[in-house]
């Protein structure tokens, strides 16, 4: 009975935290002519539809500074270092929100911004923002890669994840079977003994 009740206070503390714990993950594609940026956004719901990016990774080729990299916020200052001694100013601070089913994906005060940390583009930088509906832009390097008109597209969409309730019921399900076994294997043992 006593490994029952450890059992439940368990199951009841994963209950208690899986919701706070739940981080949504978008696959993107960004794409300018031959420059494709891909790779993932991790985040949080900060309301229905509108997402909070806290990190992710970005893939970059066709540019002269191709490689892999990670996402890193602008400096508190509004600076963003992109290569060469190339800075771009952000003023306001950019917000990190992806809105995912609208267009744009980023508005028009937002931008993800990546470090190249792998690959010819070691320690360059790429922003990626909004100009409007259909119209996205980007800037990196030492003026590498420019297209601070706008005229790329962005395109975010929601990977796949089992919902806290789903893996709920799962453990609910696993811990029910290994009561069953060991009421099982308890009560067949006591039976031998007898005999």
């Amino acid at each position: 009975m006593k490994r029952l009740s450890i059992g439940m206070a368990a199951l009841a503390l994963g209950i208690a935290i899986a919701p706070a714990a739940k981080a949504d993950t978008f696959d993107y594609t960004f794409t300018y002519g031959s420059v494709v940026a891909t790779g993932t956004l991790t985040g949080s719901e900060a309301s229905p539809g509108v997402f909070d990016i806290t990190s992710g990774t970005i893939s970059l080729t066709g540019t002269s500074f191709d490689g892999t990299g990670v996402f890193t916020p602008v400096e508190s200052n509004g600076n963003f270092y992109t290569g060469g001694g190339t800075i771009l100013t952000f003023s306001p601070l950019p917000d990190t929100d992806l809105y995912l089913g609208s267009d744009p994906q980023i508005d028009s005060n937002g931008a993800f911004t990546f470090d190249i940390t792998t690959g010819a583009g070691t320690g360059n930088g790429i922003a990626i923002w909004s100009n409007g509906p259909d119209n996205y832009g980007g800037f990196g390097g030492n003026w590498a890669f420019n297209d601070l008109g706008g005229g790329a597209s962005f395109n975010a969409t929601l990977v796949p994840t089992p919902e806290p309730s789903s893996l709920l019921l799962l453990g609910s399900g696993l811990l029910g079977l290994a009561v069953v076994l060991f009421r099982k294997r308890t009560a067949s043992g006591r039976l031998i003994q007898q005999i």
